[in-house]
C-alpha cells in the first residue's frame, strides 16, 4: 500500500515514482540501522526535498543543501528549521566585533 505524501508531512498530493522508491529504501535502511547515518544523493528534479521531509515524520533528519534558495524552500515549503552560514548572522558579542574592527582598522568601535 502506498503511503500518501500528506500522511508523512509532505505538502504534495502524489509521489513521483522515484521519490517513493527512495523514501521506502531510506525507511528500510533506518529500520535496519537505527543508530547509523546515511546520505541520499539523487539527480536534480527527482524531488529529493520530499524524502527527508517524509523521513522526518518518524526520524531525526538533517538535510544539507548548497544554496540559499533550497534552504528557503526547505523552510517555506517543507517546514524545516534552517541554519545558514556564519556570514548570515551578526556576532552576538559586541566586544568581539569592536576588537576585530580595531585590529583591522575598518571602523571606529561600536561600543
Amino acid at each position: 500500500m502506498i503511503v500518501s505524501p500528506r500522511d508523512v508531512g509532505v505538502p504534495h498530493n502524489s509521489w513521483r515514482p522515484e521519490q517513493y522508491d527512495a523514501y521506502n529504501l531510506s525507511k528500510q535502511i533506518l529500520k535496519n540501522h537505527s543508530n547509523g547515518t546515511f546520505v541520499v544523493e539523487a539527480p536534480t528534479g527527482i524531488g529529493k526535498s520530499a524524502i527527508p521531509t517524509a523521513l522526518g515524520h518518524d526520524h531525526r533528519v538533517t538535510a544539507l543543501v548548497h544554496n540559499h534558495g533550497l534552504l528557503e524552500q526547505y523552510r517555506d515549503v517543507y517546514g524545516f528549521d534552517i541554519i545558514k552560514g556564519k556570514p548570515e548572522y551578526n556576532c552576538v558579542l559586541p566586544s568581539k566585533v569592536n576588537h576585530w574592527l580595531e585590529v583591522y582598522g575598518i571602523a571606529e568601535p561600536v561600543l
